[in-house]
């Protein structure tokens, strides 16, 4: 009897024995295991902050490169603006002085037209002109007989010469041609103490009758007159 309880004991401790190794056994593959997954999470943690990093790093680069190429379009814009500016510029400086030469050709021109009119003023108070120098028809013109015209009036008369531009009618001025607004254009009328004219031209300032001569001297000397005029019939 106490050889089989013996036996039983011993069993029993084997059993016991055996179940304890298997939990220690257990119990290191456990550990072993959480320590590969440790190591495991360790390595993938590190793969993943290298990753990153990589990610960092191109991202840096991405916006140098980005930062470069907007820089070179901003100076390239600029380079264009400026450029823009300085030909506005000289564009407005070519503008400018074309208008001052202009202006100075204008102020040479009123300059010479004033001193000869000065001329001509002292002229007229030592030597009064009491006819033109020219005069209009080569010979004296003959009264036609009254019954044959219409006294128009005694007109404030002066002269023009030619400026390049056609009269009233298109035709380019000439002598025996005469500015008018009191009658139609065309019409035949007589200056007494001048002779016959035609009415080719319309007046732009205040005397009534504008008689074309040939030269600028010819018109200053004949200054402004009052003269008798008849519409010919």
């Amino acid at each position: 009897m106490l050889r089989k309880r013996s036996y039983r004991l011993a069993s029993k401790n084997r059993k016991h024995i055996k179940l304890i190794m298997l939990t220690v056994l257990f119990g290191a593959l456990s550990l072993v295991g959480a320590l590969s997954y440790s190591s495991a999470s360790e390595a993938n943690q590190k793969y993943i902050e290298s990753e990153n990093n990589k990610m960092k790093l191109l991202e840096e680069q991405f916006n140098v490169a980005k930062n470069t190429e907007e820089k070179v379009i901003l100076e390239d814009i600029k380079a264009k603006e400026t450029a823009e500016k300085a030909a506005e510029a000289e564009k407005i400086a070519k503008q400018k002085a074309a208008q001052d030469a202009a202006r100075l050709e204008i102020e040479k021109a009123q300059m010479n037209i004033l001193a000869k009119n000065t001329t001509t003023a002292k002229i007229s108070t030592t030597t009064p002109i009491k006819t033109p120098t020219k005069t209009i028809t080569t010979t004296t013109p003959t009264k036609p007989a009254t019954s044959t015209m219409k006294y128009l009036g005694a007109l404030s008369s002066t002269a023009y010469t030619s400026t390049g531009n056609n009269m009233a009618n298109g035709e380019l001025p000439y002598e025996g041609a005469v500015a008018c607004n009191l009658v139609p254009l065309g019409t035949k009328i007589y200056i007494e103490g001048y002779g016959y004219f035609v009415v080719k031209d319309r007046i732009g300032h205040s005397s009534q009758l504008d008689i074309f001569m040939d030269t600028y001297d010819e018109c200053i000397q004949f200054g402004r007159r009052t003269v008798k005029v008849y519409v010919v019939n």
